[in-house]
């Protein structure tokens, strides 16, 4: 029963071990650069388009969930953190005051995501509300980055009519510029 299993997972993790990625790499990091070459590579024929929206919609879904939990459980550990004291201070009653329209905005501000769902866990806002603003956002906000990262690859295969190599490095650079602008975030 249990080689069955590893079997099982391992073949899942040949087939779609890059549709897992997505899911993670939009839960866990932010989710924009992931879904962005995602659409990219669906141009290519390389991913399912519509298999990039749906994991970019559930990781982008589970992961803010996941961070809403955490500030709302481990508050005072989250509160601890003097980026998020000055943060709550300024912004948690304008999240709970207006939640019917930063609940399904807040997730197009880039390096903001996990936050401000650690935020919307420390505010009054009901956990049920969050869930159901969430799970309707999130599918629009990876069609959205999907589109463009597609849009993206399509204006460069019209335009400059460039190789695979060529798409590859652009590619590479667009990823490293969005995880430079992360780690920015992160260290302030």
């Amino acid at each position: 029963m249990t080689n069955h299993i590893f079997i099982f997972l391992n073949n899942i993790s040949h087939s779609y071990g890059v549709y897992f990625l997505l899911i993670l790499g939009t839960a866990f990091i932010e989710g924009e650069t992931f879904i962005f070459v995602g659409g990219y590579l669906a141009r290519e024929g390389i991913l399912s388009f519509p298999l990039v929206i749906l994991c970019g919609s559930l990781g982008g879904f589970l992961g803010d969930i996941l961070f809403f939990h955490i500030g709302r459980h481990y508050r005072i550990i989250v509160l601890k953190h003097l980026y998020f004291r000055q943060r709550f201070k300024k912004i948690g009653r304008f999240l709970t005051y207006a939640d019917w329209i930063t609940v399904p905005l807040y997730r197009f501000l880039y390096g903001l995501r996990i936050p401000i769902s650690l935020l919307f866990g420390l505010s009054k806002i009901k956990a049920k509300k969050f869930i159901v603003l969430n799970g309707i956002s999130a599918p629009v906000w990876a069609t959205i980055v999907a589109a463009i990262g597609y849009g993206v690859n399509h204006i460069i295969t019209h335009i400059f009519r460039p190789s695979f190599s060529i798409k590859i490095v652009t590619l590479g650079i667009i990823v490293v510029l969005g995880l430079l602008f992360f780690q920015e975030f992160l260290q302030k």
